[in-house]
């Protein structure tokens, strides 16, 4: 009998499992809190941990969710044009950035042309985001990475707004986010990715950022970090943990209040198991739990 699964899994491992020479920066990518790892990108994409199949696997979930989409838009009566064109290609910024940018398409709307990319995500980080303020303000910084990929989009198309098409992949709902085109964000990113081609030219290295929640996942932790082993680190960004978390720093120097919170995280760490947590990428919890041996003493 044909082991299906396993045939399929051989196949990506032997066929889509390999690494490529990027051709300078991508605005995919621009959104990513660690400049150190998009200098690693350009200077030592050899060394990148390849993706393994279940990553293989989800890349490819992503394309027939944007082509789901897509269909749904035309089906709908929506004019879908310059699906996957190069934009800003003939922008100066864009070439002095080194910056390559591919769009979804854009939707035309009467004479004019709204950019439009589309990000299926799980039914959790779905439910979350309603405006182009929560990816801003979202503590995943990949959804953060959503709004800057936009926003060098609007520089490369040159309009003021384009359309974030959210597609919930469980049930198929589709959101729609208006992104805006700040100007002043817009200038951070170009200052950034002008740093990284400064380092990549002179082939040096940003210092590493301390947020090790991000390190957890990066292709290039095995040569940026070697000594850590990050396997045996469980990394949360529930909300709850990481507010109560918060709270407790608040009023630290409170002792009556602290007490009334730490009660209360006693009770959540009770049902996290032991081990070591990074919570909110900024808090690093050991759990521990101790039997304990009550002695008593007759009566008498």
């Amino acid at each position: 009998m044909i082991d299906l699964p396993a045939t399929i899994t051989h196949h990506l491992e032997t066929s889509e499992r390999k690494g490529w020479q990027p051709g300078g920066n991508y605005a995919s990518t621009a959104g990513h809190p660690c400049e150190r790892k998009l200098v690693y990108d350009r200077l030592d994409w050899e060394k990148k941990a390849l993706p393994g199949p279940q990553t293989l696997l989800v890349f490819r979930e992503g394309n027939l969710h944007e082509s789901a989409v897509l269909d749904l838009l035309r089906a709908a009566g929506l004019s879908v044009v310059e699906q996957q064109r190069p934009v800003g290609e003939k922008d100066k910024l864009f070439d002095e950035l080194q910056l390559r940018a591919k769009i979804d398409g854009q939707i035309q709307d009467g004479r004019e042309l709204i950019p439009l990319e589309i990000k299926s995500m799980n039914p959790y980080d779905w439910a979350k985001i309603h405006t182009e303020a929560d990816l801003i303000h979202s503590p995943k910084w990949w959804l953060r990475g959503y709004y800057a990929q936009m926003t060098l989009y609007l520089l490369g198309t040159e309009k003021e707004f384009g359309w974030l098409i959210l597609k919930n992949k469980v049930n198929g709902q589709l959101k729609q986010i208006v992104v805006h085109l700040d100007y002043a964000y817009a200038d951070e990113l170009v200052a950034k990715l002008k740093r990284i081609n400064a380092h990549v030219a002179a082939k040096t290295y940003p210092d590493r950022i301390t947020d090790r929640s991000v390190c957890e996942r990066c292709d290039f932790r095995s040569i940026c970090l070697p000594d850590q082993d990050f396997d045996v680190i469980t990394v949360s960004t529930e909300k709850e943990l990481i507010d109560l978390l918060d709270a407790m720093d608040a009023v630290k120097a409170n002792a009556k209040e602290y007490d009334k919170l730490n009660e209360r995280w006693k009770d959540l760490y009770k049902v996290m198991g032991d081990g070591e947590y990074l919570i909110g990428g900024k808090y690093d919890v050991q759990v521990k739990t101790h039997n304990r041996i009550e002695y008593r003493l007759p009566p008498e």
